[in-house]
């Protein structure tokens, strides 16, 4: 029998524990997981992940029903078409802090980007400090035309009043 390829992609409401559950449901039913990780959008959660199996779409799905049924959850699970992604390490991360304001996190988003960095990954969050509301984000990826690029569009937010660390490990981040 030939092992297929599928992307498993489930939206609900956030909860702290559906990662884990659509991991260990996966697992428990033999599927190999190939990648899985998570993603907060506001007060949902995404769950993507790539599992291979000798089974079918609609076997996956009967695997995962009990928790989109529980999580009341959309799940989609489709065959993956391509081949399997060459994974790239990131060698550049950001801490960025500042006041919230409209457009704000666009902009810097839009500066890094212009600056060469592929962006990986990115969290943000907004946060009330003595009634001013403040952001921090955190980001990482690949600086495409070197971490030098990267420092000098820090040093451009820094001068606006953004608070913005570059380092090459998150490890100098703390």
């Amino acid at each position: 029998m030939k092992i297929k390829r599928y992307r498993v992609v489930a939206i609900g409401a956030k909860t702290p524990d559906i990662l884990s559950k659509v991991t260990q449901s996966l697992s428990m039913n033999n599927y190999e997981i190939e990648t899985i990780s998570s993603l907060r959008l506001g007060h949902s959660i995404v769950v993507v992940c790539i599992v291979e199996a000798i089974a079918d779409k609609k076997a996956i799905k009967n695997c995962l029903q009990g928790i989109v049924n529980e999580y009341n959850m959309k799940l989609i699970v489709d065959k993956c078409k391509k081949g399997k992604f060459k994974f790239i390490k990131s060698d550049a991360y950001m801490r960025i802090r500042g006041n919230h304001e409209t457009g704000i996190k666009a902009y810097i988003i839009s500066e890094l980007i212009n600056s060469g960095l592929d962006i990986h990954g990115l969290e943000s969050e907004a946060l009330d400090i003595e009634e001013n509301e403040k952001f921090v984000m955190n980001i990482k990826g690949q600086a495409m035309q070197g971490i030098e690029s990267l420092s000098i569009s820090a040093d451009k937010l820094n001068k606006q009043g953004i608070e913005t660390t570059v380092a090459t490990d998150w490890k100098l981040l703390v």
